[in-house]
């Protein structure tokens, strides 16, 4: 029986507003953290399956009312929701175009790592 891998793109790119955007650098410089507020329809599928430790319930009470939130339109959804937490290999924003890009070079380090439910 022949197994096909599957082909993850290694960059994704996020339409992020400048205002919407910021670049913090570790004290020891060795590390660069975004942190980015991006449309929730504009996100893109991001690996989850060997970064995340964790199993998602969506079925918890706390889901339901974030989930609610969203499909609502209440305007409480990033609030409720702490987002998603993305392991990279590299990550550049693009003032001009107004894209984040996140590279995800390797699956078993670079993918969603907390946010698992919000997917």
């Amino acid at each position: 029986m022949e197994t096909k891998s599957i082909s993850l793109p290694t960059s994704l790119y996020l339409p992020i507003k400048p205002e919407h955007v910021r670049k913090i650098t570790d004290p020891t410089n060795q590390f660069e953290t975004y942190f980015a507020l991006c449309p929730v329809e504009k996100v893109p599928d991001i690996p989850v399956e060997e970064t995340n430790p964790r199993e998602q319930n969506l079925k918890s009470q706390v889901a339901q009312k974030i989930k609610n939130s969203l499909l609502n339109l209440d305007g409480n959804f990033h609030l409720l929701n702490r987002g998603i937490t993305v392991s990279v290999g590299g990550a550049a924003y693009d003032n001009k175009t107004e894209r984040l890009k996140i590279d995800l070079e390797k699956p078993d380090l670079h993918g969603n790592v907390d946010g698992g439910h919000t997917q």
